[in-house]
């Protein structure tokens, strides 16, 4: 039983350079999303200078964190691509 749900899970649905390159564009989005809903909610609240300074600090680490993490999927993905004859 443990056999089957293992090769059912190692079963490839796409080649890695496709799916870094999925995996890319889901982070950009998903930065650029968090980076608009985050500032959209700081704006509606009632914050202290140091507050926000450190609120806006932390929108910009996280979206920041997003982007690099886009970046090294799209240069995995030429990796692999590469690799493979791609």
């Amino acid at each position: 039983m443990i056999d089957k749900i293992t090769k059912l899970l190692a079963l490839r649905l796409t080649s890695d350079s496709q799916a870094s390159t999925i995996g890319s564009i889901i982070m950009y989005a998903g930065g650029i999303g968090i980076f608009m809903l985050s500032v959209l909610k700081i704006a509606d609240l009632q914050l202290s200078e140091t507050q926000l300074f450190f609120g806006l600090l932390l929108i910009v680490c996280v979206t920041m964190q997003m982007m690099v993490g886009g970046m090294l999927l799209g240069i995995h993905g030429r990796i692999s691509g590469f690799k493979r004859g791609n």
